[in-house]
């Protein structure tokens, strides 16, 4: 293979990198903000359900524990600093 088609190999190589990272940190984004919005409706449904109803309310409705309900609602009450965390552009 000569120096031109490795080059142009190269490139393609790299193009193809960075065009999956832009994609991974789209992801991110989207996924924090969709932790962000579940956390807010589950906080607004627990507000409304009296205390002793939790439990079995969640067991019954959710597809996920209570600790991970727990987890999203974590996420919405510190969302300004949750959604630009950890990420670097």
């Amino acid at each position: 293979m000569d120096q031109e088609n490795k080059g142009n190999e190269l490139d393609e190589q790299v193009q193809k990198i960075n065009a999956l990272h832009t994609e991974l940190t789209s992801l991110q984004i989207q996924s924090k903000q969709k932790t962000i919005e579940i956390g807010g409706l589950l906080s607004t449904l627990w507000d409304e359900l009296p205390y002793s109803g939790i439990d079995s309310w969640s067991k019954n409705s959710l597809a996920f524990s209570e600790r991970t309900a727990r987890m999203y609602m974590g996420s919405f009450a510190k969302k300004d600093k949750e959604l630009w965390q950890n990420f670097k552009f």
